[in-house]
């Protein structure tokens, strides 16, 4: 939590930021894209996973803060988000899955450019904290099979472009983590490392700005 206080503390003083030029909205939308495991071992030889996607969710708000440079704007971000995977194995003909469902509060710090008023790139850092975790196994009679739980907090990266149309805010962003969210599962003392990669797709709507 400390490194969002300090882009909160940055926002309220920093002298680049003209205070009569904030906006207000709120987003929601869609995420499309995979988690992705490092080979797990059963004591032997490595066991790749396969993985089946599942579409998840997400909403939250926003304010957007013009900066004195022309165009650049700078946008934080309070967005609930949830990342799915059902990821399958084969060790030696037995066949299992485990699905991982989870929802984190993503806190996007982003830097934009505007483009002839309605079109807008960005790009920024995302920092995320585990809400919650529901860690299924298909079969708990597996031997070496269990849960772990993923690290409380990462700090992921996001790209996007977007749409300001009337009071409508369009956006597609990747939303990827470079480094390890840590790892949901262990067999036969394996524990394989989550990193995640998506596309989101979100739908905002202003509702205080003369941005």
């Amino acid at each position: 939590m400390k490194k969002i206080f300090i882009f909160i503390n940055l926002l309220i003083g920093v002298h680049l930021v003209n205070a009569q030029q904030i906006e207000l909205g709120i987003k929601a939308g869609i995420n499309v894209g995979r988690g992705s495991l490092s080979d797990i071992s059963n004591g032997t030889a490595l066991i790749p996973a396969t993985i089946d996607n599942v579409t998840g969710f997400n909403g939250g708000v926003y304010g957007r803060f013009k900066i004195i440079l022309v165009g650049l704007y700078l946008q934080p971000e309070l967005v609930l988000n949830t990342r799915n995977g059902v990821y399958n194995f084969n060790d030696g003909g037995k066949n299992f899955h485990v699905t991982n469902n989870t929802t984190y509060l993503d806190v996007p710090v982003l830097v934009g450019f505007k483009i002839v008023k309605i079109f807008r790139v960005y790009a920024g850092p995302n920092f995320q904290f585990l809400l919650s975790q529901n860690t299924t196994l298909s079969d708990q009679s597996i031997s070496g099979l269990s849960r772990k739980n993923l690290d409380k907090s990462n700090t992921g990266l996001q790209v996007g472009v977007g749409l300001d149309l009337w009071k409508l805010r369009l956006d597609a962003k990747w939303d990827w983590n470079p480094t390890s969210m840590g790892s949901f599962m262990q067999y036969n003392n394996s524990s394989p490392n989550l990193t995640n990669s998506m596309f989101t797709f979100q739908l905002g709507y202003k509702f205080w700005g003369i941005l």
